[in-house]
Order: C-alpha cells, then structure tokens, then sequence
C-alpha cells in the first residue's frame, strides 16, 4: 500500500513529496494516532524522517496543554487538570519515552558491567528504580504545569518542550554509537549532520513561534543540558545508545526545559 494514499493531494515538488512523506512516517512512529503505516520503509527514509520529530513533539504537547485548559473550564484544580494534561500526551505516545526511561534507569542501576546493563535494559519486567523514574519524572511534569497555571503558558511550555526534547533525541541518535547491533537503536541508523541541523533548526523555530526569543533560546540550553546528562551518562554507563536510551533523553529534556519554563513563566 502506497503512502501517497494517505497524504492529501495539492501543488507536488520532489522535494515537496518528500516532506510529506518525511512528517507522515514520524507521527506514524512517535505518536498513536490512527494513521496507517507505511510498508517495507528503508533505513535511510526511517532515519532521515525523524528530523520533523519535533513536529510530533508540538503536537503532543498541544493536545496535552488542550486538555489542560479544559480541566480549567470545568473548575477542575491546576494540578488536576495538568495530571489529566500529562495523561493525554501518554496515550498519543503509548508512553514509548517513559518506557525508555523506566528500562534505562533499571539497567544502569542494576548492572555491574556493560553487558549486564545491556541484558536487564531488554527485560520487559520494570524494577524499582525504573517505577520510581517513572513517579518521579511524571510529578515533575504535572508540577511543572501546575505551576505554570495560565493556560496560555501551559500551552506554550508544552510546545516548546515537546519539540526541543525531540532535537536532543535525534542529536543523540547522530552523537552517540549504537551500543549494540540489534534492536531500534541500531535500526534506527546514524542522521546526517544535515539533518540533524535540520531538526534543531525546526525545533528552534516551534520554540520561537511560542516563547520570546530569549526565553525559548534558554529552553533550547535546558534541554540540550538535560538530555546531554544523560546521553554522557548512556556513553560512560553502555558505551553508546539504544532505543531505551533516546526515550530517556527525550524524557530528561523534556522536564528539563519544563522546569526552566516553570519558573521562567511564572509571574
């Protein structure tokens, strides 16, 4: 079946029907939505689409920060209405970060050597380090929304983290080796430079669109601290990264600018 079919028709370039198809291929995998996927995709189209990831990143944050508002219009409390924020983005994404979090933190935890970390990354069995990852980094998130309070400030945190946290998760499929040569890490392919300047430059100007210029440059700092902590950690810890290890720097990047935006938007 034809990707075309499921991608509206207007004025085509080459270059044009590549982007089309680049966006479709990205929400298709970072997001749940209802989209039929594309067969027999090659590595090199795989890896080159996810640049537009911070596109999936806004979009979530967006639905996210909806909801929110609406838990608002219903005199739901803030922190009610940012964990009912903080579920929504959970079901676009079927929690595939948090997952890599959870495995990230369990291996790194509990291994004693490289391989070792490697083997309890693959178990699907959670321990309690990664539940306690998982707790932690979602009561930051609804905190950091709950505090923001304002809708529109919500709205504009949530873009702006959901798309820079997508940058630092490309940046770190291009810095960083696979640490094993099986596996979504490694499936994923190396982007080029190009793309990845691509990626930041799209996530960067997602985060202009929603904050001032300073504000979203210092978001951009947050993140790229936050997901480079632990894209050092992946290198030291496993000598590279794996899928696990790019949900978990998409996660720490993501709270990171939050947290930044939580008190840079606060009155």
């Amino acid at each position: 079946m034809q990707l075309r079919q499921f991608i509206p028709r207007g004025p085509s370039s080459p270059l044009l029907e590549e982007w089309r198809e680049d966006i479709y291929i990205a929400f298709v995998f970072l997001t749940r939505l209802p989209l039929p996927a594309r067969q027999n995709i090659d590595q090199a189209s795989f890896t080159r689409a996810l640049r537009f990831s911070p596109l999936a990143g806004a979009f979530v944050g967006a639905a996210a920060g909806s909801f929110y508002w609406l838990g608002l219009s219903f005199n739901l409390s803030s922190f009610l209405s940012a964990l009912i924020g903080v579920a929504v983005a959970l079901l676009l994404t079927g929690g595939l970060h948090e997952d890599g979090l959870s495995d990230t933190m369990d291996g790194f935890s509990g291994g004693w050597d490289r391989d070792h970390r490697l083997q309890i990354m693959s178990d699907s069995h959670i321990g309690a380090h990664g539940a306690l990852a998982l707790l932690l980094t979602l009561l930051i998130r609804a905190g950091c929304i709950a505090q923001l309070s304002s809708a529109v400030a919500v709205m504009s945190a949530l873009i702006a983290a959901g798309a820079l946290s997508r940058v630092m998760m490309y940046g770190a499929m291009g810095l960083l080796s696979p640490a094993r040569q099986e596996g979504l890490g490694f499936s994923a392919g190396r982007p080029a430079p190009e793309q990845q300047w691509i990626c930041l430059g799209l996530g960067f100007f997602i985060a202009l669109l929603a904050l001032p210029f300073d504000t979203a440059l210092a978001a951009t700092l947050a993140a790229i601290l936050g997901g480079g902590c632990m894209g050092l950690m992946a290198k030291r810890k496993i000598g590279g990264h794996t899928g696990d290890i790019l949900g978990a720097v998409q996660v720490i990047a993501e709270l990171s600018a939050l947290v930044y935006l939580a008190s840079a938007l606060t009155d």
